[in-house]
Parts: C-alpha cells; structure tokens; sequence
C-alpha cells in the first residue's frame, strides 16, 4: 500500500514539470458559458474569432449593437457592449439579458439602475467586485441615446 501512494505521489509530481513554457493565467472575469454567447448573440450574431494561444478575441455586430469579447483561458478580460440609439426600457432589456451570467442579481441591479440615471452625453463608473465598469450614453438624442458599457477585469 505504502508503495503505491509513494509511486502515486511520484507520478503526480512528475506531471507538473513538463518544461514547457508556464500556460498563461486565466482572465479574472467569469467563464464564457453559451448561456452568456446566446444572451450576447442576440444583440450581435454575426462573430470574427482571433485565438492566439490562451488568449481570444471576439467581435460581433447585428441589428441592436456591437459586441467585443477578450477572454484568456475562456474567463473574460474584457467586455464591450454599445447599442446605438435605444429608448432606455429597451436598453435596460437588452443589457439585463446580457450581463445576467456576468453579474450576480445585486451587480446588475447597480448597473441597471446607474444606467437609468445617465442622460445623454454622460458617463459613469462602477466598480463591481473585481470588475470596472464604464457606462454611458452617447449621442445626440435625449430620448433614444446609444448606450454602451465597458468591463474590464484586472
């Protein structure tokens, strides 16, 4: 029995030293699951993929705005969603739909309610655990703004 917990022990430390480069660190954003891909496709479906080694990118665009994605490992580093010229419940819909996966319930609740407090032409900033969150809402409308949001996660 000793010998083989000792062989056992042997072999698992004889894994981790493949000498290889050391693998990049996952982003600290959450996973991309296809729960948060649909959610972000229904806003914008059509996608160009760039992949070079650990780290991805994503640019979407379609008909309720542009998505981009930077992820490391699958885990997102980076998230930007702009949707131009939306009456605010539409924006509110869209955005909510997105960030569900991204944010707990609490989290997007203070984005959701950040965003109602913008008018047009202003910007705001949240910090929502780990991540930094741009909101603002831009263009000439006060009715119908383009609003976007930026996360980052360091």
């Amino acid at each position: 029995m000793l010998r083989t917990v000792l062989v056992l022990v042997a072999i698992v430390a004889g894994c981790g030293g493949g000498g290889g480069s050391p693998a990049a660190p996952p982003g600290d954003g959450p996973a991309f699951s296809p729960a948060i891909a649909n959610q972000l496709r229904a806003i914008a479906p059509n996608c160009k993929f760039e992949r070079v080694n650990a780290a991805a990118s994503r640019t979407c665009t379609g008909i309720h705005g542009k998505v981009q994605i930077a992820l490391q490992q699958e885990r997102f580093t980076t998230l930007v969603i702009e949707m131009p010229s939306k009456i605010l419940s539409e924006a509110k819909t869209h955005f909510g739909n997105a960030l569900r996966g991204v944010f707990d319930a609490a989290g997007l609740e203070s984005v959701i309610v950040a965003m109602s407090k913008l008018e047009t032409g202003a910007r705001t900033d949240l910090t929502i655990g780990s991540a930094k969150v741009g909101l603002a809402a831009g263009g000439t409308s006060r009715i119908a703004p383009a609003y976007s949001i930026e996360v980052t996660w360091n």
